[in-house]
């Protein structure tokens, strides 16, 4: 596993600490070549929220970054990170705007009025998680598809959208690594729902393939909804574009029938490009 930290302004190399304590391998996002080598998460720190979305636009870095946060790449952002994130920004205009939240920028007042407190985050740990607050936003609306994951004197300072993780608070300032934790397990489950899909879609292929070689589906049992693995079908996963996982649940009982499937689906199937199929392949959804 490899995380990029973006490295623009701000706490970034903090962040890199707690990655090195518990053993996950990290670089910093500096220019856009950096973000051409493989990696499989993002993290967005605290900082100056202008100043990170200026830099991203003059850099070069927003458009591939919010590409990659839109197709499933797990991102945490904290404070200035949570702010950048966000799809409304009170009295601004949106930087990356990928999550559904509005928030509200320095809500906890200036410098001089940060603080800390302590408070047990049920989705993240059953231990107290130190809270430290510095020219801190608070959220103050989620859309349908947000998980508030913590509430603070009313407002949300913590939340979850699909692959978005954010805080209001800095984990990275202190010594208490769980939501570091927490988003780690975010980035392994999503890589192990993507190994599920491709295997499942692997499947489905050869299985297809095998029946196009052969010229017959006599005898076989196929049906729309066969199973991927965690039970779900292929329909659900496959656009139509893909007529040959689509076969209706029936047995097919005359050579000659089965020749007229088997001639009917192969010329389909054989029509699409090689870049359609891996299109569709990049493009299950990983939510």
């Amino acid at each position: 596993m490899k995380i990029g930290i973006l490295a623009l302004q701000g706490a970034f190399i903090e962040h890199k600490h707690s990655l090195d304590a518990l053993g996950v391998e990290s670089f910093e996002i500096r220019q856009k070549k950096d973000i051409e080598k493989p990696f499989d998460g993002l993290i967005i720190p605290g900082g100056e929220s202008t100043v990170i979305g200026k830099l991203l636009h003059k850099l070069d870095l927003y458009e591939p970054i919010k590409n990659m946060i839109e197709n499933g790449m797990p991102v945490f952002g904290t404070c200035a990170g949570l702010i950048v994130l966000a799809k409304n920004i009170e009295g601004e205009q949106a930087h990356i705007g990928t999550m559904d939240i509005t928030v509200r920028r320095n809500a906890y007042g200036k410098q001089i009025d940060s603080f800390s407190e302590e408070v047990v985050i049920p989705e993240v740990s059953d231990k107290p998680f130190p809270l430290v607050f510095i020219r801190a936003p608070w959220i103050d609306c989620v859309g349908d598809n947000v998980k508030i994951l913590c509430k603070l004197n009313g407002h949300t300072v913590a939340a979850r959208e699909n692959n978005m993780l954010v805080t209001s608070f800095h984990p990275e300032l202190t010594k208490n690594l769980d939501f570091h934790k927490y988003f780690i397990n975010m980035i392994k489950q999503k890589k192990s729902r993507y190994t599920d899909h491709v295997s499942g879609f692997s499947y489905a292929v050869s299985s297809y393939i095998l029946i196009f070689s052969s010229g017959t589906i006599a005898g076989s049992h196929f049906s729309n909804s066969l199973p991927l693995p965690g039970n779900k079908p292929v329909d659900g996963y496959i656009p139509d574009k893909l007529p040959v996982l689509s076969f209706q649940h029936r047995y097919v009982r005359s050579l000659h029938t089965a020749k007229s499937y088997h001639h009917l689906w192969r010329k389909r199937f054989l029509s699409l490009h090689y870049q359609e199929v891996l299109n569709i392949l990049l493009h299950v959804p990983f939510q």
